[in-house]
């Protein structure tokens, strides 16, 4: 009785610290990635993506890795740029793209990777200045069993 007092009392305490949360492991066919503690992530199967929203709304995060069919970065842009109303594509390396919109009047940047057979699609609505140390530990707990869909996600280590 007594240990599980103690054990009651840390746990108290460590809230009442503020500790960080613990992230949450949202998984999705063979990818998966850890959600900060108080951000919500879902998993969409039909596009193999992944959405993810910042505590307060304020920002969110799309994560989708695609088969490419031999289409370039560049070509992907271009679709996207259409979709979204976008900027022109501006290169940023070899087989990657970003572009820049404005979806539901939050700015909107979009970075195109390819990575061998695979595309990665990464989008961020909203200001991600507020969440650098998140955004951050979300980027590199992305994970697959897939070499080519970790492959892409690699990208964003670089």
């Amino acid at each position: 009785m007594k240990r599980h007092i103690m054990t009651i009392t840390m746990l108290l305490l460590i809230l009442a610290l503020g500790l960080p949360a613990i992230a949450d492991e949202l998984k999705g066919g063979a990818m998966s990635v850890d959600i900060p503690g108080q951000w919500s992530g879902v998993y969409e199967p039909g596009n193999k993506q992944f959405q993810i929203t910042a505590p307060d709304e304020s920002y969110f995060l799309a994560v989708q890795v695609v088969d490419n069919g031999g289409k370039s970065a560049q070509e992907f842009a271009q679709l996207m740029t259409k979709e979204l109303n976008g900027t022109e594509p501006k290169k940023m390396g070899n087989e990657h793209y970003s572009i820049s919109a404005n979806v539901a009047g939050m700015d909107t940047d979009v970075a195109i990777r390819n990575a061998g057979p695979k595309t990665l699609v990464y989008m961020e609505i909203g200001d991600p200045q507020k969440f650098v140390k998140d955004v951050k530990k979300i980027n590199e707990s992305l994970k697959s069993s897939s070499l080519e869909e970790q492959a892409a996600f690699d990208l964003l280590k670089q």
